[in-house]
């Protein structure tokens, strides 16, 4: 029976997930379309009469099951609306705003790489400009210093591992940052 709220809680977060997204979903994504958007209402109808339909089936249900499912569809919309993106004051306005600014997005994914390729993958994936190389400094030495035993002893080795996932531009600065970041002179 545990199990059965379990589940009814994790499916109340992954609509109230649908959710959060339709929010910040880009004008050309399925949820901005007609057939989205009543998903988006079934789901927010689903996140909030199942749960409580359930547990008045189930005559009230566990004492934890109340703040489970608020707890699940809380976090779901707030995942969805990926809230760790927001920025206070971002572009000069009050309040919050999300940076989907290619350096915002391989900021992050870095953060997440597991290896110096997964981390030069993210920079092939979200597109990074010289422009943006600025804003990446401190992530890019971070990388460095994590990594500093996967990058190649020889310079030249290090710049052609990152010009095979980004344009020459970008390699080479990319390689300067990463040679001050693990300690090692250019």
């Amino acid at each position: 029976m545990d199990g059965l709220f379990i589940g009814i809680a994790a499916i109340a977060g992954a609509c109230a997930y649908l959710v959060g997204y339709a929010f910040i979903a880009p004008r050309e994504s399925f949820a901005r379309t007609p057939g989205g958007g009543a998903v988006a209402g079934a789901c927010v109808l689903v996140a909030l009469l199942g749960p409580p339909s359930a547990a008045a089936l189930a005559g009230g249900g566990p004492w934890w099951f109340r703040p489970t499912w608020i707890g699940a569809e809380a976090v779901g919309l707030l995942a969805g609306m990926r809230v760790w993106r927001m920025r206070p004051g971002l572009l000069g306005r009050r309040g919050l705003a999300f940076d989907e600014s290619p350096a915002s997005r391989a900021a992050v994914g870095m953060q997440l790489a597991d290896s110096l390729d997964a981390a030069l993958d993210v920079l092939a994936r979200e597109r990074v400009g010289v422009r943006d190389l600025e804003r990446l400094t401190p992530a890019l030495k971070h990388v460095a210093a994590r990594f500093w035993h996967q990058m190649p002893e020889r310079h030249g080795d290090l710049y052609a591992l990152v010009a095979s996932h980004v344009e020459p531009k970008v390699a080479a600065i990319v390689t300067g940052v990463l040679l001050d970041g693990a300690g090692r002179r250019r």
